[in-house]
């Protein structure tokens, strides 16, 4: 058994995958497991998702959304903000920031707002307006874990209307998604592309963006609760999971053992 217990880009694994040992690894960043599970393990290895790997544990399911609210709430925000291309920030009153734009001297933004519970009216809208003007933001975006009823949609819109739109673009200022929405492939309409981690879109690298983040906000947008799993025999030859550390030994337990 092969165990790394800091996998990042799973070179590790990969190497125990061509000895066909028995592996498995950990990470803490979400993003590490998408870049694990794309990357690696189905580009370079050719393994495929349900087939030769499962991923667990990461939300792909509202009731997956809602339980990971239930356990962590602060780790449902890290999860959604990095979901829509975002990065998680601890500044009080935003959530998160998507970057976009090509300029490298200045980065655009949209500020995130995401809110998880049941009970959210129509004053959520009314303090990210605020927040938009004071943080001098060219956009925002609210999150919120259920759709809306139609009224209540209706009167969101209006609210958010009132922000107006992108100077020279169709482009509402103020938008909403909500989890489900996020599940199905939706994201926030931008002017330009986000400058997402590890893409080629525009001219700005992960670095960049980090380093224009960091003159700004706390960057802690890859301390968040997510684990890899790997296993064989009885189990999927690869799983990615999201079990707290805490029970992290049980699921080695498990793994080995079967207990």
């Amino acid at each position: 058994m092969v165990f790394d217990p800091f996998c990042g880009c799973a070179t590790t694994l990969e190497a125990a995958h061509s000895l066909k040992r028995h592996r498995i690894g950990s990470d803490i960043a979400i993003h590490a497991i998408k870049r694990v599970a794309t990357a690696r393990l189905h580009d370079r290895l050719g393994l495929k998702e349900g087939v030769d790997f499962v991923i667990d544990g990461v939300p792909s399911t509202l009731e997956g959304a809602i339980d990971l609210w239930k356990r962590d709430p602060y780790h449902f925000q890290k999860w959604v903000v990095e979901e829509v291309d975002g990065f998680v920030t601890t500044k009080r009153g935003i959530d998160g920031r998507i970057y976009f734009g090509r300029s490298r001297k200045k980065l655009r933004s949209m500020v995130l707002e995401v809110k998880g519970g049941e009970n959210v009216n129509i004053s959520v809208v009314r303090q990210l307006r605020g927040v938009l003007a004071r943080e001098e933001a060219d956009m925002a975006g609210l999150i919120l874990m259920r759709n809306l009823k139609p009224q209540q949609k209706a009167a969101f819109s209006r609210e958010m209307a009132m922000a107006g739109e992108m100077k020279g673009k169709r482009c509402p200022r103020l938008q909403l998604l909500s989890v489900p929405d996020i599940l199905a492939g939706r994201r926030f309409t931008l002017p330009e592309a986000p400058a997402a981690r590890g893409s080629k879109q525009g001219q700005l690298t992960l670095g960049e963006v980090k380093a224009l983040h960091e003159q700004n906000l706390s960057l802690r947008c890859f301390l968040n609760n997510y684990r890899i799993r790997i296993s064989m025999g009885s189990f999927p030859r690869l799983m990615l999971t999201s079990a707290p550390w805490q029970h992290f030994k049980q699921i080695i337990m498990k793994s080995c053992c079967g207990t």
